[in-house]
């Protein structure tokens, strides 16, 4: 897979080279090192949110250097045509797939939630990687709770 390969510096992919930037705190090291580290750490985090990506979910887990398979569980909902369903049979058998292809490669599975119940129902289905809410939601949570007299 592309993302996979452009991913990792040379040898092992073809990621151009840049050191000493943001991304390695603007400290100056051997890039040597920093090629190896860089190459052991990456995690790549492959989104499931359409039919293609369900239609392919196997191969993308079965693939070296993919190590969690996200859900892009609105989007997929709409390209299954049953928008924002979350209880349609169509979504949760894609569910189904996408985390029997990750356990049968042992890939991690990820998945944002806005609920203590959605994030207890994917966590029993085996989701590792679970975000909660977005930070907008978050703040505005948070800034009409204090406004709340």
């Amino acid at each position: 897979m592309m993302v996979v390969h452009s991913s990792k510096y040379p040898p092992s992919g073809e990621r151009g080279a840049g050191f000493g930037f943001a991304h390695d705190n603007y400290d100056v090291i051997n890039p040597l090192i920093s090629i190896k580290e860089a190459n052991e750490r990456i995690i790549n985090i492959i989104q499931i949110e359409s039919k293609i990506g369900l239609d392919n979910v196997e191969k993308i887990a079965s693939l070296d250097g993919v190590d969690c398979l996200w859900v892009g569980h609105f989007d997929l909902t709409n390209f299954l045509g049953v928008p924002g369903d979350f209880n349609s049979n169509i979504y949760k058998d894609a569910i189904k797939r996408i985390v029997s292809a990750a356990k049968s490669f042992n890939k991690s599975l990820g998945i944002m939630v806005n609920s203590k119940e959605e994030l207890r129902t994917y966590k029993q289905l085996g989701f590792n990687m679970i975000a909660v809410g977005t930070e907008m939601n978050i703040l505005k949570q948070g800034v009409s709770n204090i406004l709340k007299l």
